[in-house]
């Protein structure tokens, strides 16, 4: 106890990487110790707490919107994620009734985040290549409000971080983090022309004059994702990046994701790149099955809802 008490007081920057993991091991639901439950889950539960509402309190707007994301994991078959749901709203509620300023970020958090869910996830946009915001009839449709509330959510004034952004690394620069606040949101939203959901493509305006162009993905789960560049990330600092070892000419590209629910998210736009379709596609064209016809198996599957065995069964019949 002492020990975690010195890491909070002193150094609570090194609970913020590992915070995401934190908000994932909230699980366990025990409120006090009796026969039925393990005294170990209990301590870690209570330690958990502390260090989420240390950090609420020392990086607000970063903590509360990683726990936002991990409230929207919540889904109807899974209940262990909904009772980790429950935990993360019950244990921020409780920090948000003593500090009117905390509710403020989360209703913000909360807006933004319906914002992009519901543009991730309309089912309004099947036949355009892109819409308009100022265009009464797209918001009312999409978002269900009109254009003034949808960008009144994308406003510096909401003091809103962008997601993604490594929060870490502008914390050990000593960076301004108000800099990296979403001052706006391109007027217009392109979809995509390829992948199964779509993905919305669009920049956001940040305090510092900058734009960041993101994907935004509905129907996805980009929690593997993201745990996959992580560890490429960790494979560029230890190999590629080892002054060192042997000079290497190549290493592994990454962006930044970040999960926003079980089935939407964002991730980095990047630029002058192939994607693995483009490669592949003209070396099969000689194939029995052409790549459309897999593309449209595979499409069907997806928005029929299979199981993953399901969807993997279709693959494995295709190959």
């Amino acid at each position: 106890a002492n020990a975690m008490d010195r890491i909070l007081l002193e150094n609570k920057y090194a609970c913020i990487s590992w915070l995401g993991t934190i908000f994932a091991k909230m699980s366990t639901g025990h409120v006090e110790v009796n026969e039925n439950c393990n005294v170990f889950s209990v301590l870690l539960e209570c330690y958990l707490n502390k260090i989420v509402i240390a950090c609420v309190k020392t990086y607000p707007e970063y903590t509360i919107h990683l726990a936002n994301t991990y409230v929207n994991y919540s889904s109807d078959n899974n209940e262990k994620a909904k009772l980790r749901s429950s935990l993360i709203s019950r244990l921020i509620s409780s920090l948000v009734v003593q500090d009117p300023q905390l509710m403020q970020i989360v209703d913000d958090y909360k807006s933004f985040s319906d914002i992009i869910k519901d543009l991730a996830l309309t089912t309004k946009l099947k036949t355009v290549s892109s819409i308009s915001l100022k265009e009464k009839q797209n918001c009312k449709a999409i978002f269900h409000k009109t254009p003034e509330e949808v960008y009144s959510v994308f406003n510096s004034k909401r003091k809103i971080m962008f997601p993604l952004m490594n929060f870490n690394n502008w914390l050990k620069d000593g960076a301004n983090i108000q800099e990296c606040y979403i001052s706006g949101i391109d007027d217009i939203i392109k979809l995509s022309t390829s992948g199964l959901s779509r993905p919305r493509i669009f920049s956001f305006h940040l305090v510092n004059g900058k734009k960041h162009k993101v994907l935004v993905k509905g129907n996805d789960d980009l929690k593997p994702d993201e745990i996959m560049l992580k560890a490429m990330k960790k494979i560029n600092d230890s190999i590629f990046n080892n002054r060192e070892g042997p000079s290497l000419k190549y290493k592994l590209l990454t962006y930044q994701v970040f999960p926003m629910g079980y089935n939407f998210g964002m991730m980095e736009f990047m630029k002058d790149i192939s994607s693995l379709n483009d490669i592949l596609k003209p070396m099969h064209k000689a194939d029995e099955i052409q790549h459309e016809e897999l593309r449209k198996k595979m499409d069907a599957s997806y928005k029929a809802k299979a199981t993953p065995q399901a969807r993997v069964k279709v693959f494995t019949d295709m190959c």
